[in-house]
């Protein structure tokens, strides 16, 4: 999963496409976890439409520092 997750980070695989449109079951594992946050995030505040960049680059960093 950290190979995916690094991917994503170098802009190599879209988060979007992982969240919403996953393929195989290690990215069905990972678009869960990124809905989990994204929801969070609109708990805390963030507009799930219009923040959504802030809300991925956040997401991002998350898992970055994983």
């Amino acid at each position: 999963m950290k190979d995916l997750i690094n991917k994503m980070i170098d802009g190599e695989i879209d988060i979007y496409q992982v969240h919403t449109d996953p393929e195989g079951e290690l990215q069905k594992e990972l678009s869960e976890e990124i809905s989990r946050l994204y929801e969070a995030a609109g708990e805390q505040g963030y507009d799930l439409d219009d923040d959504c960049e802030k809300i991925y680059k956040s997401i991002l960093n998350k898992m970055e520092s994983k």
